[in-house]
């Protein structure tokens, strides 16, 4: 079994029904004996891998007889989602009106998407965005989250736009404290 993202293919292992299984030792050093190689279903366990590990791996195998069989698959490791932050700026447009900005970050936010809920509905968006700029009247109870997701997991934060903005018509912007949800 071969690692193809590394700067050049290495070999993992080598198992031959002669001689059994022996792992490189480089693979050892990259892996840290965190690899585990079943022969009754050739599975290769890399036990709390890590998003580094993810790439292309090739599965070579010779049969006595010299021929090669020869297997390309991809891995993917994904990091579980951290809390996001979620804030946001308004600002007055009229005694009815806030123009509101919403963020929402989190810290390693590679391979995540984002997802926003006005109440429970689902907020449409044209592409992964994390922020959302809207226009809502100032008297309404606004409840807002946003949600970020990977393949592995998904944490969300809500943001409760209950003062409205009328407390603060006096100022241009106003930055939103934000509510754990």
């Amino acid at each position: 079994m071969k690692l193809l993202s590394l700067p050049e293919i290495y070999v993992i292992l080598t198992w031959k029904n002669s001689t059994g299984l022996e792992y490189e030792a480089l693979a050892l050093k990259h892996f840290n004996k965190t690899l585990d190689f079943q022969i009754e279903d050739l599975t290769l366990l890399i036990k709390v891998a890590k998003p580094d590990d993810s790439g292309h791996y090739q599965l070579e195998v010779t049969k006595e007889s010299g021929e090669v069989f020869t297997v390309q698959f991809k891995v993917f490791v994904f990091d579980h989602v951290e809390q996001p932050l979620l804030q946001g700026q308004w600002k007055a447009l009229d005694e009815r009106k806030c123009q509101v900005t919403l963020y929402c970050l989190v810290s390693r936010d590679s391979n995540v998407s984002y997802t926003w809920y006005r109440s429970n509905e689902l907020i449409p968006t044209l592409r992964n965005i994390t922020y959302l700029e809207l226009q809502i009247d100032a008297n309404d109870l606004h409840i807002y989250s946003c949600n970020v997701s990977n393949p592995v997991s998904w944490a969300s934060h809500t943001l409760n736009l209950s003062q409205g903005c009328l407390h603060v018509l006096l100022s241009k912007w106003s930055t939103l404290g934000y509510n754990k949800g």
